[in-house]
């Protein structure tokens, strides 16, 4: 089995939680960030992305709540809005192939870190092969934590 196979096998499931969001599966559009709202409240609230190396096997992926970079290649920020039931998806935010620090907080007081590698891909291999940020924002119980990030890895 091949790192992309492994990604590919582990990238559905991956979900670090804390206080509103989770990894969904969901359809894979290249360089996009994903809000799912699985709560029965409008939230509001913010991602931010840093982009920490030009290299993916430089995030680490296991890593919950990774202190946030202190020289970041760029970074960006997403105020958000989604109502309940519904998502939203941000193509303009620049996300290219890289390692990246993403962290998304709500005004529910829900904070959660988490990194993310997003491969080469396309004829130029300037283009992202088909991985998305997927940030869900749904209540808490025993098994689960009220917000998750994670990364979506088309097959």
């Amino acid at each position: 089995m091949d790192r992309r196979q492994v990604l590919v096998s582990v990238g559905t499931a991956l979900g670090v939680s804390l206080a509103g969001c989770a990894v969904v599966s969901e359809s894979v559009d290249s360089s996009e960030v994903r809000l799912v709202n699985s709560l029965d409240e409008t939230v509001t609230g913010t991602v931010h992305i840093a982009k920490v190396a030009d290299d993916a096997d430089e995030a680490d992926r296991h890593e919950t709540q990774p202190e946030p970079p202190t020289d970041p290649d760029w970074s960006r920020s997403w105020e958000f809005t989604v109502d309940p039931g519904e998502s939203k998806t941000n193509g303009d935010l620049g996300i290219e192939p890289g390692a990246f620090y993403v962290e998304a907080a709500c005004e529910r007081g829900a904070t959660e870190a988490r990194e993310a590698g997003l491969y080469h891909g396309g004829p130029d291999g300037e283009t992202v092969a088909g991985g998305q940020i997927v940030v869900r924002l749904r209540e808490p119980d025993d098994d689960r934590d009220p917000i998750s990030i994670g990364q979506d890895v088309a097959d």
